[in-house]
């Protein structure tokens, strides 16, 4: 179950407000789609709206009469003040100053200069789910422990939850690269066995070299062909910058039989032929594999 909807029972149990408790746990929901979608003036909307929710709660729980219209800036003054004195001290002091901070910023600042606008909008639109993400997680942990919750991991589930830090596009975690290596890692399992010759843009063996296995020398080559691409070096036999290599090509460099080289690598699941990349390859997603097969068995 997701937080908010983790919360949204937790609260109700509470014997907090029903209808502001729902309110709250959706703007939350739709403040951070809005932040996905880079919809910064919506966060905003969404921010205040939230505000609004927990000053209601928050009055209801503190026994205050429900004006009209709800006045954040008034009710976290008032908090601090006189209303909160029963109540936590992260309640009186801490939140309604986040509850201030959150609400103020929730409206578009004048940046001066216009190319800073989208820039300090999506600041404030961070920052701003931020805070009232921490605000969730202390009323969670405030008012939480009044419910019959029997298992107190719960509610430490649910703050763990909201304070982990928001991802403004939660699909960039699946993305890998074709082309991007960990170049210190590739350096360490390269170096003493490939050089990178400058003068010619090529790649020869090092003196490390023959304590492999021939399909590990392959493999080598392959990974000095993706250090060569980060600096720039032209790839063999084409104009277009790609990183892989031909059997005649790694077979110069190897000293692997070139009619042998398609049975050395068939079975390695993490090297690819393409003619697309002009041959053989190992993509930068798959180069940790290729580190740990050097570095399995040596000759």
């Amino acid at each position: 179950m997701t937080a908010p909807n983790q919360l949204n029972e937790l609260l109700e149990e509470a014997g907090l407000q029903d209808s502001a408790v729902e309110k709250l746990v959706d703007e939350y929901a739709a403040m951070q789609t809005r932040l996905v979608e880079e919809e910064y003036e919506e966060v905003g909307v969404h921010i205040g709206r939230f505000c609004e929710a927990l000053v209601q709660i928050l009055s209801v729980e503190l026994k205050q009469e429900l004006p009209t219209k709800v006045k954040v800036s008034e009710f976290a003054h008032n908090l601090r003040e006189n209303v909160g004195s029963g109540e936590p001290d992260s309640i009186r002091y801490i939140l309604s100053q986040m509850l201030l901070t959150a609400y103020t910023i929730r409206n578009n600042r004048d940046t001066v200069h216009i190319d800073l606008q989208n820039p300090v909008n999506r600041s404030d639109a961070r920052t701003g789910v931020a805070v009232c993400s921490w605000m969730l997680a202390e009323i969670t942990r405030v008012y939480g422990v009044d419910t019959e919750v029997d298992n107190p991991d719960e509610i430490a589930d649910i703050i763990n939850k909201l304070s982990k830090p928001h991802e403004e596009e939660p699909l960039k975690r699946l993305e890998e690269s074709r082309y991007d290596i960990d170049k210190f890692a590739v350096r360490d399992a390269l170096e003493g066995v490939i050089h990178l010759v400058e003068d010619d843009e090529d790649i020869r063996p090092g003196p490390d070299f023959e304590k492999y296995s021939p399909e590990q020398k392959l493999v080598a080559i392959l990974l000095g062909r993706l250090a060569a691409y980060q600096l720039n070096y032209s790839p063999p036999n084409t104009s277009r910058r790609l990183i892989g290599c031909d059997e005649e090509w790694l077979s110069e460099r190897s000293n692997v039989d070139k009619y042998q080289i398609g049975n050395s690598l068939e079975d390695l699941d993490f090297v690819f032929n393409q003619e697309s990349e002009n041959g053989y390859f190992v993509p930068g997603y798959r180069s940790e594999e290729a580190i740990q097969f050097l570095e399995s068995t040596e000759e």
